[in-house]
């Protein structure tokens, strides 16, 4: 937790032990590193005007003969080229977006039929109700009104308990494949909650289309002599 003590000693040399407070952790997603004021490891390190690592930029790519310059000077344990670094994670990365297509395609696909099916059943397990009011007097477009307005309540009903819901589910999954060289957090901008709701939504009024067409076709005296049975 942030404010522990912390006992740090060297894995090599002769530099002394010490004890540092935490004051936070940093988002890494991959590899796992402490960081410390660059003053402060000098002086761990008893070495006064020591770097633990220089960032350099070129305008375009670096000549072979500048790179073994770089290789060769004796501070040097190590050269990281970012471009490389990007691409080999995205080589890595590359079945985990598979695999998370493979999911919203399926996720997509199950909410669209569920919502179908519910919307369907709901509006056809009622026809002898829908029949009797249309024998009543109730206009086509003020029984499609009720039915809309009832399925939109559903709707905005199932999206307020499905996003926290699902916020809650991606946080879950994620912490579940952390790793030690290997963590991601779980970043859901506002835009993906509003196409979540616009799409839900969407399709509800549009599964609702062949349920109240078939309702329509529906034969009042065979449907109100059903019912009165």
């Amino acid at each position: 937790e942030p404010g522990d003590e912390i006992h740090l000693e060297p894995v090599v040399g002769s530099v002394g032990e010490t004890e540092k407070t935490l004051a936070g952790f940093v988002n890494e997603p991959l590899g796992g590193r402490a960081f410390m004021p660059l003053d402060e490891v000098q002086e761990l390190l008893r070495s006064p005007g020591v770097a633990t690592g220089v960032l350099l930029r070129f305008d375009g790519e670096p000549s072979p003969a500048l790179l073994e310059r770089l290789y060769r000077l004796p501070e040097t344990a190590s050269i990281e080229f970012s471009g490389e670094a990007m691409l080999f994670v995205n080589e890595l990365m590359g079945f985990f977006w598979a695999f998370i297509g493979v999911m919203l395609a399926m996720g997509f696909a199950l909410g669209m039929a569920i919502i179908f099916n519910g919307v369907t059943v709901n509006v056809l397990e009622r026809r002898r109700e829908i029949a009797i009011m249309r024998a009543v007097g109730l206009s086509q477009s003020r029984l499609v009104s009720i039915l809309t307005l009832e399925n939109l309540l559903i709707g905005c009903l199932g999206v307020a308990i499905g996003i926290p819901l699902g916020r809650y589910i991606a946080n879950y999954l994620m912490a579940q494949v952390e790793m030690d060289i290997f963590s991601m957090t779980a970043i859901i901008f506002p835009r993906s909650y509003i196409i979540a709701c616009v799409s839900a939504l969407v399709i509800l009024l549009v599964s609702q289309i062949p349920a109240i067409r078939q309702v329509s076709r529906m034969s009042l005296p065979t449907a109100t002599k059903d019912w009165s049975e």
